[in-house]
């Protein structure tokens, strides 16, 4: 058979003031004991010759509780506020009690409870348990006038902790759908991803009539992907959106992707909670390469450059090149080449001769070769991070070419200035 689990201990300290003092708290000590709680009072100890101290000492360290009654004496002892000699046993229990919070606050401020037995006032409450000004008013001794009391000492709140439960799942009210649709010979390539997760890839040929909204949606997505996307569409909370980005390369910008069907039929931009945009997919070596070559104002300071890339693209015609200016350089008082000088340090006769007119210079036959050529192209992309080391005598020539910002104060080419320092291996002040 278990055990009973023992009482609740508690030990009642309180001074020695009028009668009436004394017998209400010697019916507090009896209220307690009939309900179930082991009060101890110096009442019955006093019967024996006790050594007080040890005794007082005891009895606070064993208690559950130590109950403080409040009355004006007892204030005025804890405090050392009567003469020396009077109260000795409250001001050693003030002693003992204020220790102890010193010593550990926290497990003895919610065992020591100041208590306001009918007619008295919570205003009496001693300085050293001022740290917590709760009191226990009891207006009766009874359960109904000495509950809240009760419920501290058996430990039964009158409000009772929740148990935790379970944190709900909340779906996002807003998806980013991002569609990736590329070219590839006959076939379009579709990746669909879901705030980063591929959710399916697709590649069919571009057959057919591509701005059939069914069609359109066989070549984008697979079944699966469609699927997917008509669940995120249906069983999103009310008020959801879903937003979804093509991003489509040049060749198949002008596709109506918004007339994809999902698998019921619905297309998908005539669906309230669907956001459908179209942008521009990614800039591929040929197609800068291309938009460079036609481009007068970056050409004029493309010529350095398109000469370099001579040698990456054709390196034993740059050979000859090397070859004819040592025989040059070789001569005694060689006549100038007129024709050079006409030309400037970037191009030949014929290059510097249109630019003096105004007019767009001829188009360079490495930049030919690179609209021409998405392989040149890719081979120059890999050798251009060295060229403006190469050319400038730096580093890695880092952040050369910066066209993203033209007031960047490391962008050593200045269109005013034609290639700057940073071709002829000087500095130029207008640059930084």
């Amino acid at each position: 058979m278990q055990e009973a689990a023992a009482p609740v201990r508690v030990f009642i300290s309180y001074a020695h003031e009028s009668e009436r003092h004394k017998e209400d708290v010697l019916d507090l000590w009896v209220f307690l004991r009939t309900y179930g709680i082991d009060a101890q009072l110096d009442r019955e100890a006093a019967a024996r010759r006790r050594n007080w101290p040890i005794w007082i000492e005891q009895e606070i360290r064993r208690s559950d509780f130590v109950l403080v009654v409040l009355s004006g004496t007892y204030r005025q002892r804890a405090e050392d506020a009567e003469a020396p000699g009077a109260g000795r046993g409250v001001k050693y229990e003030t002693h003992v009690l204020s220790s102890l919070l010193y010593q550990d606050l926290p497990t003895w401020l919610p065992k020591i409870l100041p208590v306001v037995l009918p007619g008295g006032s919570a205003d009496d409450i001693p300085n050293y348990l001022l740290v917590a000004g709760t009191c226990y008013r009891i207006t009766s001794f009874t359960v109904d006038g000495a509950e809240e009391l009760l419920r501290v000492l058996t430990d039964q709140p009158a409000t009772v902790e929740p148990a935790l439960g379970k944190v709900p799942v909340l779906p996002p009210t807003n998806h980013h759908v991002v569609v990736r649709v590329v070219s590839e010979g006959d076939r379009l390539v579709s990746t669909t991803t879901l705030a980063g997760e591929v959710l399916g890839r697709q590649s069919a040929p571009a057959a057919g009539d591509l701005r059939d909204g069914r069609r359109l949606a066989k070549v984008l997505f697979t079944d699966g992907t469609a699927g997917r996307l008509r669940r995120l569409v249906d069983e999103s909370p009310p008020g959801s959106t879903v937003e979804i980005v093509v991003e489509a390369a040049e060749a198949v910008r002008d596709l109506p992707f918004e007339s994809a069907e999902l698998p019921d039929g619905r297309r998908l931009g005539s669906l309230d909670r669907v956001r459908l945009r179209t942008v521009g997919g990614l800039v591929t070596g040929a197609m800068l390469a291309a938009v460079l070559a036609e481009t007068p104002l970056v050409q004029r300071s493309l010529h350095g450059f398109a000469d370099y890339l001579d040698g990456v693209l054709d390196p034993e015609a740059d050979q000859d090149d090397d070859a004819r200016g040592d025989g040059r350089a070789t001569g005694d008082q060689a006549e100038p080449d007129t024709a050079h000088q006409a030309a400037g340090p970037h191009g030949t006769a014929q290059h510097g001769a249109q630019d003096s007119q105004g007019q767009r210079p001829e188009q360079h036959p490495a930049l030919s070769q690179l609209a021409e050529d998405p392989g040149g192209a890719q081979k120059a992309a890999t050798v251009s991070g060295g060229f403006d080391g190469v050319r400038s005598g730096g580093d890695d020539g880092a952040d050369r070419y910066d066209d993203d910002d033209p007031y960047d104060e490391d962008d050593r080419y200045d269109d005013d200035d034609d290639l700057g320092g940073a071709m002829d291996g000087g500095t130029d002040d207008s640059d930084y």
